[in-house]
């Protein structure tokens, strides 16, 4: 099985033998740009994980979510010939395109709401990794599947189980060793300094690693026609400018009261369909990176990986076009921006 990390302060992380994924862990300091955000955020709070709540059984037909941060208002999804969707068909080519559209996979926990006694569903996205060429492996935010204490009169979700969704309506069960941690196991992880104070995140180094079950019968992840990403070596130069990518799939129609749904489509793109959301890199920090990618509620847990359009960081080997460098987890006020934390392959186990 895959590894997660223990999340404690700023020790690294090291995985076992089994996983060729690694983490960084620690803080580092320095200051950010500010953005301009004519949309509001789904939470007003510092910490704000992109985890999205539906109390009732997973629907057909999804459901309504809402946006997490809105950098760049003037990205608009235009439809490729691979019947993806891509809000920068400038920074990304076809074949790389239809590539990451193979791999676009929505996470549902099951959660079980003790005073209700119903079931409810936390959506966001998994990344599929290529660890070897007979192994893959599962990452997303530790805090799509956790349990949840209540606070302050909130109810209790015990979570149960973790399903991964394709684009192909395909269900596949995900299995994660960490599911149902409560967040008063974990110790934030200091990120940096803004405002005039260190800021930290609650989730710790929000990354969890699992795998995925074939039943017998079923199809497999082959005949399915999936892409499994690579990841960078550990010796890739983060550096600000990068340009980067997420491929989101999500069943539910982004919605925001007061905005026409058609606008809202052609920013978050569209349920049911791969849709790829382009940035960059804005801060780099020793165990995360900020980035300007438009995000919504459900994001949080997809791989962040590398473009391989003409205006890419000239630090980028072509070799890397392609490969996850972080995955993306929330919004910080204090720095204007989204983040996610950073994972490579482990030296000696990379492809």
């Amino acid at each position: 099985k895959a590894s997660a990390p223990t999340m404690k302060d700023s020790e690294s992380f090291l995985p076992d033998a089994q996983s060729n994924l690694c983490v960084f862990t620690g803080n580092d300091d320095s200051e950010t740009n500010e953005a301009s955000l004519p949309f509001t955020p789904a939470s007003s709070s510092s910490d704000s994980e992109a985890r999205c709540i539906v109390q009732e059984l997973f629907p057909k037909e999804g459901h309504s979510s809402s946006p997490e941060r809105l950098i760049v208002a003037t990205r608009e999804m235009k439809k490729a010939k691979g019947g993806y969707w891509v809000d920068d068909m400038a920074a990304i080519s076809d074949r790389l395109a239809v590539k990451v559209a193979k791999a676009s996979c929505m996470l549902l926990t099951e959660a079980k709401n003790l005073r209700t006694r119903k079931i409810e569903w936390v959506f966001g996205q998994i990344g599929i990794i290529q660890q070897t060429s007979d192994k893959v492996s599962l990452v997303t935010n530790l805090h799509n599947v956790m349990s949840e204490n209540s606070s302050e009169g909130g109810d209790t979700l015990l979570a149960k189980r973790v399903r991964l969704r394709l684009a192909n309506d395909c269900d596949f069960d995900a299995c994660f060793e960490e599911l149902g941690t409560y967040l008063d196991t974990l110790r934030a992880v200091p990120l940096r300094e803004a405002e005039g104070k260190m800021v930290s995140w609650k989730y710790g180094i929000d990354i969890t690693f699992g795998t995925f079950d074939i039943i017998p019968g079923e199809s497999t992840f082959e005949e399915e026609g999936l892409h499994a990403f690579e990841c960078v070596e550990p010796d890739f130069e983060y550096v600000e400018g990068l340009k980067i990518a997420m491929v989101i799939y999500t069943t539910q129609e982004p919605k925001q009261e007061g905005a026409p749904s058609e606008k809202m489509r052609t920013v978050y793109g569209f349920a049911e369909h791969a849709n790829i959301h382009t940035g960059q890199v804005t801060y780099v920090g020793q165990s995360h990176i900020e980035h300007d990618i438009n995000t919504y509620t459900s994001f949080s847990g997809a791989a962040i990986f590398l473009l391989d359009g003409p205006d890419q960081h000239r630090s980028v080997d072509h070799s890397d076009y392609g490969k996850v460098i972080a995955v993306h987890t929330g919004f910080k006020k204090e720095f204007g921006m989204n983040f996610g934390f950073k994972i490579h392959a482990t030296e000696g186990e990379s492809k």
